[in-house]
C-alpha cells in the first residue's frame, strides 16, 4: 500500500490534521480539544466510503452519530475555567482517597474483564472496545 499516491496523499493530510489538532492544545484547554478529535473519525467514516468505495451501513451512520453527540455532550459541559495546575496540586489530587479508591477498582476490573479474554475475546469486537475503554478512562 505505501506504493499509492492516494495511500501517500491520505497519511500526509493525517498528519498534517494530527500537527493542527497536537497545535490546538496550546490555544485551549484539553476538555474542549481532545472531544472535537473526534471529528477525523467521522471524517474518515465518510471519506472511506465516498474515496474507498467501502460500505456505508446503518450501523456506521449510528456510531457517527453517537461520536459526535458524545463530542458535543463532553465539550458542552466542560469547564470553562483555567486553573492551574502544578506538580504539587497533581499529586495532591493523585493521592487522595477517592482517586486512589476508582483506581484499584479500575484494575480489579480490568484485571477481571482480561481473565475472560479467551472465552469472549475471539468471538466480540465489544470485549475489546470495554477494555480500551477502561485502560483509557485513566487519562
Amino acid at each position: 500500500y505505501t506504493s499509492y499516491k492516494l495511500w501517500w496523499l491520505g497519511f500526509c493530510l493525517t498528519f498534517v490534521g494530527e500537527m493542527g489538532n497536537f497545535s490546538a492544545y496550546g490555544f485551549a484547554d484539553a476538555s474542549s480539544v481532545a472531544p472535537l478529535g473526534a471529528a477525523s473519525v467521522v471524517s474518515n467514516a465518510f471519506i472511506a466510503a465516498v474515496v474507498l468505495r467501502e460500505g456505508f451501513r446503518w450501523r456506521d451512520c449510528i456510531g457517527c452519530v453517537l461520536v459526535v453527540g458524545g463530542s458535543s455532550a463532553i465539550a458542552a459541559t466542560s469547564s470553562s475555567h483555567n486553573e492551574y495546575l502544578d506538580p504539587d496540586i497533581f499529586l495532591g489530587y493523585v493521592e487522595s482517597p477517592i482517586f486512589l479508591t476508582y483506581f484499584a477498582l479500575l484494575m480489579m476490573t480490568i484485571t477481571v474483564v482480561y481473565a475472560f479474554r479467551e472465552r469472549y475475546g475471539h468471538r466480540h469486537v465489544a470485549y475489546y472496545i470495554l477494555l480500551c475503554s477502561l485502560i483509557g478512562s485513566i487519562t
